[in-house]
């Protein structure tokens, strides 16, 4: 970063110059650690969330979730913040998330969320889970950090701009 234009080089070695960064690659931003804009987040502005987009054809999702698509939200789900499953036109998104807390065995608990869906048909047997992701989401009292410096502005979760209520 200089007076007039910043340069950023990549792991593949390629290098690209222009007027100013945007960083906006998460909540581990490497952008924001590398030029000092924040250090990381206190675990008390984290949560973290664990989902998939499960696909199902349209006439699967009519069928089982009705073509209103009711969605279920379960809070507290096992000492979590919730746990959801939103049905969409041609997959279902499955998840859970809370505060760092909460944060143990996340994977088990989230393979325990679709058990418990199936048990209560909830939603359909044939739901298997295939791409699970997880991350860290800064949240709450992020807006007070610093999120510019020099030719650089942070956004999105690199910036903390989510929502502590809904995690968006």
């Amino acid at each position: 970063v200089n007076d007039n234009t910043v340069s950023v080089e990549l792991r593949d070695g390629s290098k690209y110059e222009g007027r100013l960064i945007i960083g906006a690659d998460g909540a581990n931003s490497v952008v924001s650690k590398e030029l000092n804009i924040n250090p990381g987040w206190p675990d008390k502005n984290v949560l973290w969330a664990i989902g998939e987009d499960i696909q199902i054809s349209k006439e699967r999702i009519d069928e089982f979730f009705g073509r209103k698509r009711m969605l279920r939200i379960c809070l507290g789900y096992k000492g979590t913040g919730y746990a959801w499953v939103f049905p969409k036109r041609e997959h279902i998104n499955l998840g859970l998330g809370g505060g760092v807390a909460s944060a143990k065995n996340v994977k088990e608990l989230y393979e325990n969320w679709i058990d418990d869906l199936k048990s209560k048909n909830l939603i359909p047997q044939e739901v298997n889970s295939k791409r699970v992701r997880a991350t860290n989401v800064p949240a709450g009292e992020a807006f007070r950090l610093r999120t510019y410096s020099n030719r650089t502005l942070l956004v999105g979760d690199a910036g903390g701009f989510v929502s502590a209520v809904s995690g968006e």
